[in-house]
């Protein structure tokens, strides 16, 4: 996980922000949080084929059997966030022919990607599990200094500000979200939450930016810098004596 975490170091001049897109999301490996995801994205309309990957399949059959998991006989209510008449998307790929784990190398294929969005959600691996689990997803956006929010476990945000020093985007975004234990409604939450951005115009997402400015550059140097490795190593030895 470290490793993954520092194949970014040597990454240090990124495009210019220049937005012309809401979202961006990458989907890679398959997870059933993953699959609530994308299906919601597509449901929302943001599931765009040139800013979003899905490098997985999956039936409407399947979907519905993991939202009535975890919501039981609200699942009429829910599906209405994930399920469509035309369900063909699920079974489709979307790829921008990334190397699994060669994140060196993949951030140069998603780089414009990400700085001509206004936002990237990352699904982070098994959002289903309730333990914060921090992988290199959202360092995609901290080291092209972009605005991004985790779709993971509940207290993934504070979990990574507390451990790792990346401060929360707080002007601008609500994290109710973050507090949240089943996946399905945490997700419904997060988008819900962001939609109010969606219909604004380009300066408008300019303008947002520029409100966070100083919270990125804390975070693309708290990176940078490795603070953020410090910081994790002196709860490591906490949590070893």
């Amino acid at each position: 996980g470290q490793y993954a975490l520092r194949m970014f170091s040597d990454y240090r001049v990124h495009p210019e922000i220049n937005y012309n897109n809401f979202l961006c999301s990458f989907n890679g490996h398959y997870h059933i949080s993953r699959k609530f995801l994308v299906a919601a994205l597509k449901k929302f309309g943001w599931f765009d084929n040139n800013y979003c990957t899905k490098n997985f399949n999956f039936t409407v059959d399947e979907l519905d059997g993991h939202i009535h998991d975890y919501v039981g006989d609200r699942d009429c209510f829910f599906r209405k966030f994930f399920i469509d008449t035309d369900n063909s998307f699920f079974s489709t790929i979307n790829s921008f022919g990334h190397e699994v784990f060669r994140h060196d190398k993949n951030i140069y294929t998603l780089e414009k990607k990400l700085t001509q969005s206004f936002l990237h959600i990352a699904g982070e691996t098994i959002g289903t599990s309730y333990y914060p689990f921090v992988t290199e997803k959202s360092f995609y956006s901290i080291v092209t200094r972009g605005l991004f929010l985790t779709y993971g476990q509940p207290g993934w945000h504070t979990h990574f500000e507390q451990y790792y020093g990346f401060k929360k985007y707080t002007k601008i975004f609500d994290y109710t979200f973050d507090t949240i234990n089943n996946p399905v409604e945490r997700l419904i939450e997060l988008l819900s939450m962001v939609s109010k951005f969606s219909n604004l115009s380009v300066p408008d997402w300019h303008d947002l930016y520029q409100i966070e400015y100083d919270t990125i550059e804390h975070n693309y140097h708290n990176y940078f810098s490795g603070n953020y490795a410090k910081l994790l190593k002196k709860y490591d030895s906490k949590f070893q004596q």
